[in-house]
């Protein structure tokens, strides 16, 4: 879901367009036509919106996100710690930038594995 490029769109200076990673990332300036778009993860929106013509756009209900992780949910994994991080942006909720899924914690791999913890006990079923 990165940018997808395209040679001179008309009526712009822009090669590129945003992707909807892109517009999770600038979600707060939808606050007022959708009220709780900052409240979501990034599942969640890829859920609730597409883009269509440049405008973000309620989905369909019956849309279902397909994400396919790129390191092993092995706990004994070497990489397990980079599993927890890409969890963590996925699915916990943040405002300004990436960081802000873990807080004021410094990024390292102790601290997403406890961090992913955390965020899966807080979690209410």
């Amino acid at each position: 879901m990165g940018h997808v490029v395209y040679c001179q769109i008309p009526g712009t200076d822009s090669d590129t367009r945003d992707s909807l990673l892109d517009l999770y990332a600038k979600r707060i300036v939808y606050q007022v036509t959708f009220p709780n778009v900052t409240n979501l993860n990034f599942i969640d929106f890829a859920t609730k919106f597409k883009i269509k013509k440049g405008k973000l756009e309620t989905q369909s209900p019956n849309v279902v996100p397909r994400v396919v992780p790129c390191y092993s949910s092995h706990t004994k994994g070497e990489n397990y710690y980079l599993y927890c991080k890409y969890q963590l942006l996925k699915f916990k909720p943040r405002k300004d930038c990436q960081n802000d899924a873990w807080g004021n914690v410094t990024a390292s791999a102790t601290n997403y594995l406890s961090l992913v913890c955390l965020f899966c006990y807080s979690l209410s079923y």
